[in-house]
């Protein structure tokens, strides 16, 4: 059993807070074949997984649903988590999921990676980085949303980041 941040939040066991989750998922149009949810003890502290089976789901959407779940106490001296009644939740995608849709930008990744320049416009707020023509590949993204960057570490992975900004906005999603 565990308190929630919330002074109204009922404690709720670990089957009570998988539903929970469930449930809100379902009500913002989630499904079972888009997210599956598990809740797993660890020490005295629950630890949810939420898995993404669908490429048009965003982990950030997700994230912001079920944010509010998220609860742990800090040691207001050194910052450190302190251990038990802590909720952690996880969002992450299922392995190869993007593989197939991911390959839809192909082409578009080739024609980049044919590119002599260090920096490359893939699309307005994404760039392809090829420092001094090393060939160790980033993808950096400016525009209203956000800057970030990442290395590339192949072209699989250059056609997902592609994919990610064209359909979220995002290479972070």
């Amino acid at each position: 059993m565990r308190q929630g941040l919330d002074e109204g939040r009922i404690k709720m066991t670990n089957k009570e807070l998988k539903q929970s989750i469930k449930n809100e998922l379902k009500m913002h149009g989630y499904d079972a074949k888009a997210v599956s949810v598990s809740v797993r003890d660890c020490g005295y502290s629950a630890s949810v997984r939420i898995e993404i089976k669908s490429p048009q789901v965003s982990r950030r959407e997700i994230q912001k649903i079920v944010n509010h779940y998220e609860e742990y106490e800090r040691d207001t001296r050194t910052g450190e988590i302190l251990e038990g009644a802590n909720v952690y939740i996880f969002v992450e995608y299922a392995s190869n999921l993007f593989d197939e849709v991911a390959r839809e930008w192909a082409a578009t990744a080739q024609g980049v990676l044919k590119s002599e320049e260090e920096v490359t416009r893939i699309f307005e707020g994404l760039y392809l980085i090829n420092p001094e023509q090393s060939g160790k590949l980033q993808i950096h993204q400016q525009n209203s949303c956000e800057h970030c960057t990442f290395n590339v570490n192949d072209f699989d992975q250059l056609c997902e980041f592609i994919y990610k900004f064209a359909t979220f906005g995002s290479i972070a999603a």
